[in-house]
């Protein structure tokens, strides 16, 4: 449980790991202090200018001293003499290249604090500028995140092991169950995150599973008995709850796509910057919601460690690639990109 977030369900007993500057919140701060000194690469050529620049002046300031004194109408007095010199100094005084870089991350950092946006440091703002390429995740990034069941097929005492399943797994789809669920639930044993497929446990001696139709067509069990193609079409995502035999009921869960992310992809287009969609859902729900928002380059069925090696494809083909995701599963694909946008991380 990360300091300074907000119990929203029930009530937690927690055990403190980290206090003072060990916590998430502190490392923030930290964050945002240390965003000054990560120099963009304008900065480390204006200090290495800085470096040569002072001593060349200085040379320069002691020479005009010298002709002042011996040289320039036969020579002139030494409180003459220092006026010419000191000029030279204060004409050529460095400040602009070693102040102005530093002075604008500054304010800009404060600003885009406020504002509620971290960033490491200056150098991204200049990778950004050159960006031609953006891929985002779907869900969270162009859906709003927050699914609701939209369709349940299947026998309702089976509504109960999806529940049970489901209570211990943080994904979005498991709050969309346990938000249309509110009875008692089984006691699960073996509980296991199968990454990118779904969850499997024991209830009552018995495995059950909870997944995608990847996972199902893992364990080789029949869907004839389930039509899921029209929900897929209307863009939902459609999961089911199976044990080792059978398919024992199908979960179609919607999640609306946020009022500004078709604003965004017509926004990138006109600036030349080609939209990218990254995501595990299948091909038909994927399509559909790329249809919605003109994205025509979907990467679909993708897991979350795969999602790396898409944007190293992308970047492959000369592109200077962003990538925008939720933050822990696509941890692998924002660094791989040229810029990464943790959004609500």
């Amino acid at each position: 449980v990360i300091g300074s977030t907000m119990n929203t369900v029930e009530t937690l007993e927690i055990e403190v790991t980290a206090v003072g500057s060990d916590t998430v919140l502190a490392h923030i701060i930290q964050t945002v202090e240390d965003t000054a000194l990560i120099k963009p690469k304008a900065q480390r050529i204006a200090d290495k200018i800085s470096a040569f620049f002072v001593p060349v002046v200085v040379l320069i300031s002691i020479i005009t001293l010298l002709l002042w004194l011996f040289v320039v109408e036969g020579g002139h007095p030494l409180s003459h003499a220092f006026a010419p010199a000191i000029a030279v100094l204060v004409i050529s005084c460095p400040c602009a290249l070693g102040l102005a870089t530093p002075t604008s991350i500054s304010v800009g950092s404060g600003i885009a604090f406020k504002a509620g946006i971290l960033y490491k440091g200056g150098e991204f703002f200049e990778i950004a500028n050159k960006i031609s390429a953006i891929a985002f995740d779907k869900t969270g990034t162009l859906t709003k995140g927050h699914p609701e069941l939209a369709e349940f097929i299947g026998e309702q005492d089976s509504l109960k092991i999806s529940a049970s399943l489901e209570k211990h797994s943080n994904h979005p789809i498991a709050k969309a169950i346990l938000d249309a669920y509110d009875g008692d639930i089984f006691e699960v044993k073996d509980f296991e995150v199968m990454l990118g497929l779904g969850v499997k446990g024991r209830i009552e001696g018995k495995n059950y599973y909870v997944g995608s139709l990847k996972l199902i067509n893992s364990l080789e069990l029949d869907l004839s008995a389930f039509s899921y193609e029209s929900l897929l079409k209307q863009g939902h995502t459609v999961f089911f709850t199976a044990d080792e035999k059978k398919v024992i009921n199908m979960i179609a869960v919607h999640d609306p796509i946020k009022e500004s992310a078709e604003k965004v992809i017509l926004e990138l287009k006109r600036r030349g910057i080609t939209p990218y969609m990254i995501t595990g859902d299948q091909e038909i729900t994927a399509q559909y919601i790329g249809s919605k928002l003109g994205i025509d380059h979907i990467y679909h069925d993708v897991l979350p460690h795969e999602k790396a090696e898409k944007i190293k494809d992308i970047q492959q083909q000369g592109k200077i690639v962003a990538f925008v995701g939720d933050g822990i599963n696509d941890a692998p694909a924002l660094k791989m990109a040229d810029v990464g946008f943790a959004v609500g991380s």
